[in-house]
């Protein structure tokens, strides 16, 4: 029986990229980059910075999504485009509702610009209920809650204080590493 917790998995706060809510996109995306140079080549590399408040609370992700849909700001006016497929829209419709929007028209026109003016606050999302999990859940309920939710990463809870993030990537590699000791034949 597998009696491994979260915190067990986990990459603890103090070892993860993180950001200030204040900062502009430039410097997110300056800080991310920084993540990938300093580790190792073994480790899975950091798609994500964890923002933080004034008062040093976590209080969203920013992932390359977040970034990529930032130099598309009209997307906020469409809504979550995800949930229209969940409802039957086929890919024609989506993109009759890109060229009506005039979604990525020209996402790279005035980069720089718009990556000095857009602020972390502005394009970061507050993390849903289900992206969260106490440090000392078991990792089965880690397991479900990503499958089931379908994020990339969960935040990790002790009380109401966020003290890391759990990984897809790293529960795979739990995963995998248990599945290679297993004597199963050929």
């Amino acid at each position: 029986m597998n009696t491994q917790k979260v915190k067990d998995v986990m990459i603890p706060l103090t070892e993860y990229a993180t950001i200030s809510q204040e900062s502009t996109l430039y410097q997110a995306v300056l800080a991310l980059e920084e993540t990938y140079a300093a580790i190792d080549r073994q480790t899975h590399k950091y798609r994500a910075l964890l923002v933080y408040d004034g008062n040093d609370r976590i209080v969203a992700k920013l992932d390359h999504l977040s970034i990529v849909r930032a130099l598309e700001p009209k997307f906020q006016d469409v809504g979550d485009i995800n949930m229209l497929t969940r409802f039957g829209f086929g890919p024609s419709f989506l993109r009759d509702i890109t060229r009506d929007f005039e979604l990525l028209q020209k996402p790279l026109d005035d980069i720089c610009k718009r990556a000095a003016r857009i602020t972390v606050r502005s394009i970061m999302q507050a993390p849903a209920k289900d992206e969260y999990i106490a440090q000392e859940a078991s990792l089965n309920e880690g397991i479900h809650l990503l499958a089931i939710s379908r994020h990339q990463s969960l935040l990790v809870k002790k009380q109401d204080e966020v003290v890391g993030i759990l990984r897809l990537s790293d529960v795979y590699h739990t995963i995998l590493e248990l599945m290679k000791k297993c004597e199963i034949g050929s």
